[in-house]
């Protein structure tokens, strides 16, 4: 049966990837027989949407080698496409710019900061795809720990993924980061400050953005005693990045 209990006949042919090929350098699998080669085709065009607007995308431009059709990254905003190009040791970022000024100082340096609008989104979208790849990183590790993704428990969050609907609006949060290396979902405990332990999550990591997906039966009001270092979402819809900013200074050469 797969994995999703979509109630289609389907066969499973496919190698499933869990996270998007396009958004990360790292590889993650289900074997074939798990899900159907119907919920595959219906994710795909989720995971595409994600890739191209999820907040962390912005990383993705500086980060991933390259894409999984061999392509370096591109950044689609309102106003333009930002591109990356790499090279031996450095990186070449061309990025349109709705506003750009420039501020002289004192001791003769020159400070320029721009800004890009980045495109809008729907975080329903982006919230069933971080619910899929916790639902999928939690088969791959009901072995170790005992809990079966195929659950009645985890119905409602498996409905929510893929068909957009359920009891309950999920709670999903990001906390952005320049400096977490890319490593593969990963299920960990969430603790109160007290160290009551509260229930399990999903860390998703992809270029520059982590994202901790909670699994039921966590509440919004028992992530919010935790949640002090992190940008907090209780509803799909209410986080929203609109803009890039951008700055560089240039040190006055004198000869």
């Amino acid at each position: 049966m797969c994995l999703y209990q979509c109630g289609s006949d389907a066969t499973s042919t496919q190698i499933y990837h869990v996270l998007p090929e396009s958004a990360s350098n790292i590889k993650v699998t289900l074997p074939k027989g798990v899900v159907c080669d119907k919920c595959n085709a219906y994710f795909a065009e989720l995971e595409n949407y994600f890739v191209r607007h999820h907040p962390g995308n912005v990383h993705r431009l500086l980060r991933l080698k390259q894409t999984k059709k061999g392509k370096t990254p591109k950044l689609e905003l309102d106003h333009g496409i930002a591109t990356s190009e790499k090279q031996e040791d450095s990186i070449r970022v061309s990025i349109p710019l709705t506003e750009i000024t420039f501020t002289a100082l004192e001791n003769g340096d020159m400070q320029m900061q721009g800004e890009s609008l980045l495109r809008s989104y729907d975080s329903e979208k982006i919230s069933r795809v971080l619910a899929k790849i916790a639902i999928e990183s939690l088969y791959l590790a009901s072995s170790k720990i005992g809990i079966c993704p195929s659950h009645q428990l985890f119905a409602d969050l498996r409905d929510y993924a893929r068909r957009g609907r359920g009891k309950q609006k999920f709670v999903w949060f990001c906390f952005k980061s320049d400096h977490y290396a890319e490593i593969p979902p990963t299920i960990a405990p969430l603790d109160a400050p007290d160290g009551t332990r509260l229930g399990l999550v999903c860390l998703i990591t992809f270029p520059g953005i982590r994202y901790v997906f909670p699994y039921p039966p966590l509440a919004n009001e028992t992530l919010e005693m935790v949640s002090d270092d992190w940008t907090i979402v209780t509803e799909p819809g209410d986080f929203s990045v609109t803009s890039m900013k951008v700055s560089a200074h240039f040190t006055r050469v004198v000869k």
